[in-house]
């Protein structure tokens, strides 16, 4: 009895180790099934992982370009509004000119008038043409006769400032230099000297009247040429 229980109680221990083993293969192969499918997840994953990228890297080059359109559209905008001013502008210029176009035209129509008032008169001066040509023509004789008795007072003023300035002056200069010479000696008598002081300042006087005299003919020979050049003009 002991032994036939020993003999089933081993056939009951190799079942259970084989039912062991069953389970233990079982288990490996369930195991062996997970990681594959585990493996075949963590692909899927890097996969989307990817697949994430590259739909990012697409959101930030469609956010990008969106960036950009936005900027040319502000630039369009603030070209716009630009434009809209300068057509504001153009209209308020356009308004100024045509003001300025009807006030010319006003004033074109004033000369006008007045350009026929005046052609009125032009029309009235060539009637007495003929008589203001002799009038002037007889002042131009007269003023030519001045002219030349003008000139001939010049030409008088010119000759005496050319002795007053060279002849008369001459022997002046000569008559203070001697003077000079004479209050330089020593051995001259006191009469001599009374003598020669007279002398000198009569000379002294006399070169300061030359002196007046040329200043007053060059006076009068620049007030000629004057009335001479204003005669001209």
């Amino acid at each position: 009895m002991d032994l036939e229980r020993e003999q089933n109680s081993g056939l009951t221990a190799k079942q259970e180790n084989i039912l062991q083993k069953d389970e233990i293969l079982k288990q490996g192969i369930a195991l062996e099934s997970l990681n594959t499918e585990l493996l075949v997840e963590r692909k899927e994953k890097r996969k989307r992982s990817a697949a994430l990228v590259i739909a990012n890297q697409n959101l930030v080059f469609e956010e990008r370009e969106k960036g950009k359109r936005a900027q040319e559209l502000g630039v369009a905008k603030a070209e716009l509004i630009v434009h809209k001013i300068e057509k504001v502008k153009g209209a308020k210029d356009l308004l100024v000119a045509n003001r300025k176009l009807s006030f010319r035209v006003k004033y074109l129509k004033e000369c006008a008038a007045n350009l026929k008032q005046a052609n009125c008169s032009m029309v009235k001066m060539v009637k007495n043409k003929e008589s203001i040509a002799n009038k002037l023509k007889a002042t131009n004789s007269a003023l030519k006769a001045a002219q030349d008795i003008q000139n001939k007072h010049i030409g008088a003023l010119q000759k005496m400032m050319y002795i007053l300035s060279h002849k008369l002056r001459q022997p002046i200069v000569q008559i203070k230099g001697l003077t000079n010479i004479l209050d330089a000696e020593v051995n001259t008598s006191e009469e001599t000297k009374d003598i020669t002081t007279l002398i000198k300042q009569s000379a002294e006087l006399l070169d300061s009247f030359t002196r007046e005299l040329t200043d007053f003919i060059h006076l009068q020979e620049m007030q000629a040429f004057s009335k001479r050049n204003s005669k001209l003009k």
